[in-house]
């Protein structure tokens, strides 16, 4: 199945597509997924739609350089504390204030920057267990 994405521009200027589909009830957590290299959120697509229908809420954004999100030729803007950055702003605006997180290949690493920054920690809680 094929999920609409929505898009953003974050403080970096770097535009990013994502899924985004909030919790079916009221108090039930969010899944963060992080797609490897190289791929995008469509790999989760299995994933989403078994935890959809479970009523959990969706986050799973094209990461920096694939799919529709901003392909920037500097290396510097791919350094993990810029993407986790970039990560946490998407979490904020669309009101994602605990998730837990799924991640494959080097993009655990991100995740565990997502779970560290001082933004995540005063808007949202991050579980991080890896596997």
């Amino acid at each position: 199945m094929a999920y609409p994405h929505s898009t953003y521009t974050t403080a970096r200027a770097l535009t990013y597509s994502y899924i985004h589909i909030p919790p079916r009830f009221p108090n039930t957590q969010y899944i963060l997924f992080l797609h490897g290299f190289p791929s995008t959120s469509h790999d989760w697509r299995h994933q989403i739609s078994f935890f959809v229908a479970k009523g959990y809420g969706i986050l799973a954004p094209d990461l920096l350089g694939f799919g529709e999100t901003s392909k920037p030729s500097e290396l510097e803007m791919y350094r993990g504390e810029g993407m986790a950055r970039d990560i946490v702003e998407i979490m904020v605006l669309e009101g994602v204030g605990v998730v837990v997180g799924v991640a494959h290949d080097w993009y655990a690493l991100r995740f565990i920057l997502v779970s560290k920054r001082k933004e995540s920690q005063k808007v949202c809680r991050v579980s991080v267990q890896l596997c």
